[in-house]
């Protein structure tokens, strides 16, 4: 991965923005209909922040359920896209 935030050591905005859109909207494939990004382009993301992170965020079983791990990143202002 060129430049990828695994090899940079560092999490970006769009990684949390992603993260909260897949929460919100239950599913990768509802959430990458809804902020129209690739639905592998959009796992890949929450891979790289799960890796950085060192945790598992989400878990599936009958839809995506967030993690326990999870609430340190509750109440992130994310209300925005990513620029």
């Amino acid at each position: 991965m060129d430049g990828s935030a695994i090899e940079n050591g560092r999490m970006q905005y769009r990684h949390l923005y992603y993260f909260v859109k897949i929460v919100e909207a239950g599913s990768f494939s509802q959430a990458a209909r809804t902020i129209h990004v690739a639905q592998p382009a959009l796992s890949q993301q929450i891979s790289e922040l799960e890796a950085l992170l060192g945790v598992a965020l989400l878990q599936s079983a009958r839809g995506i359920q967030p993690t326990c791990r999870r609430e340190a990143l509750r109440g992130s202002p994310l209300a925005s896209p990513p620029v």
